[in-house]
Formats: structure tokens, sequence, C-alpha cells
């Protein structure tokens, strides 16, 4: 992918931009590049108005938000993946099966 990355402009919400390179700058990268407190206080990020993993490449030019816990969007992220390594936890422990899928 990084043979395929180009420069890109990402826009935060308050109008600022930040440069990046597609398919290797992540929203933890544009996080770090404005403080180094910043990424750990953040759960998720949406680009373009889409949920986006902190670690998962930009893959052009976007606008990007950070969630934290006061918004209700991390807040049900944070549940769905804990009630993930719940039942996970559950099946290994116990040797319940909680569910199968497809």
């Amino acid at each position: 992918w990084a043979a395929k990355s180009e420069d890109i402009t990402v826009t935060l919400l308050d109008g600022k931009t930040k440069e990046g390179k597609s398919w290797v700058s992540t929203p933890q990268d544009i996080a770090k590049s404005i403080s180094s407190q910043l990424p750990d206080r953040m759960f998720a990020a949406k680009v373009n108005d889409t949920l986006w993993d902190m670690t998962r490449p930009l893959e052009g030019d976007c606008t990007l938000e950070f969630l934290d816990w006061d918004s209700t969007e991390a807040q049900k992220i944070f549940w769905h993946s804990s009630a993930h390594i719940l039942g996970c936890s559950m099946e290994w422990l116990y040797g319940a099966k909680l569910s199968t899928g497809p």
C-alpha cells in the first residue's frame, strides 16, 4: 500500500488541516500530531462521516472527527466491543457456546 501512497489533506472539525499520506497515515497519527495525549482519550474516529478505527489508514483527502467517551457513538463502540470480549471469555473459561454464526 505504501507504494500507492499520495499526499492527502485531512480537514478537522474546526476547519484546520493536517497533511498525511494515503494508505499510511491513520487517525491516531493525526491525533498524535495535535497532542501526544489526544490518542489516549479517543475511542474511534469518523472519516467523511463514517466510523473508522484509530489505526486504520486513511485512503485519501477527508474530513476527520475524533470520538471520545462523551460521544454516544464511542460509548456504543465500547460496549459492543466489551460484549465480544465478555462472550469470548465465557466461551474460553467455561466452554460456553453463546452463539454460532454463519
